[in-house]
């Protein structure tokens, strides 16, 4: 059972933002979850792409799904 941030578990469907760094940029993008597993949550970013998350302590639950 994965949480984010404010200790919320992690459903699929669940639209969460998690933070990027690329050099000394930093900012958010958002992704739906598409499975949960062991590992991490997997699911769709807002460009399309598909992503794993496996820290998810460090993101937060914008709108349940």
């Amino acid at each position: 059972m994965l949480k984010d941030y404010l200790n919320k578990t992690i459903r699929k469907g669940d639209k969460i933002v998690y933070p990027i760094r690329r050099g000394s940029d930093m900012y958010l993008r958002t992704l739906v979850v598409n499975a949960i597993t062991d590992q991490g949550v997997h699911g769709t970013n807002d460009k399309g792409n598909t992503v794993k998350l496996t820290q998810t302590n460090r993101c937060v639950i914008v709108e349940r799904g």
